[in-house]
């Protein structure tokens, strides 16, 4: 697995490509990877002082992952591979995934 490309967009989000093998097919998948960071400063601006309540951030979240057909994934430290996320975005049919290091 490797990244392709940082200066890519999602979404208005940037994001960065990673090819992944697919063995099934003898091929290599590519996923978007956004950064949860990106995100939340794409839909709040950067002054985090200024952001909405924890509610009101993951309705935010989730409305746009729906909008740009991206999954979710999120996991603590010991427990973060983004393998893992483009596996989790392949499994539910997509190639967008918003990740989220819980540490």
């Amino acid at each position: 697995m490797e990244r392709i490309a940082k200066d890519e967009t999602v979404g208005a989000v940037s994001c960065y490509s990673v090819e992944q093998y697919n063995r099934m097919w003898d091929t290599y998948d590519i996923y978007k990877v956004v950064s949860i960071c990106d995100l939340v400063d794409h839909l709040f601006g950067t002054d985090w002082s200024k952001h909405p309540a924890y509610e009101e951030t993951g309705c935010s979240i989730i409305r746009w992952c729906k909008e740009n057909d991206a999954a979710y994934y999120s996991a603590d430290r010991e427990n973060f591979f983004i393998g893992a996320a483009c596996d989790q975005a392949k499994t539910e049919g997509k190639s967008i995934v918003v990740v989220e290091d819980l540490s």
